[in-house]
């Protein structure tokens, strides 16, 4: 079973590999990826692409430049990075003299760097 999968697997890529017109982004492509993942074979899907406390804080600072401006991205630094299981949660942070107004809250999925939720606070 497993080998006629494989053989499945690789037939199917040596024919849209060999097609002169495939687009990237076509539908072939989005075919083979999800034929890929039902396979479940961990060596051709990507896990954790968001594997560090560093990319998670990029990754938020550029959402949060594109959604409210650098403006807010600059006065809410020194971000706040807590790890859960399958995301990362990283918090805009205010100083103690600046009460009025909240910050951004932001949930980035490990796997493929999705925004979960995101919210600023009053």
């Amino acid at each position: 079973m497993k080998y006629s999968s494989i053989f499945s697997m690789l037939s199917f890529f040596i024919l849209f590999a060999c097609n002169e017109t495939a687009v990237y982004g076509s539908d072939e492509n989005i075919i083979f990826m999800r034929y890929v993942e039902k396979l479940h074979l961990d060596k051709y899907s990507v896990k954790n692409t968001v594997k560090t406390e560093t990319m998670a804080i990029q990754l938020a600072e550029i959402y949060v430049r594109y959604r409210y401006g650098e403006r807010i991205a600059e006065e809410e630094k020194p971000y706040l990075i807590t790890e859960l299981p399958d995301s990362w949660v990283v918090e805009g942070a205010k100083l103690p003299y600046e009460v009025a107004g909240g910050v951004f809250i932001i949930e980035i999925n490990k796997k493929n760097g999705c925004v979960l939720n995101f919210l600023h606070s009053k």
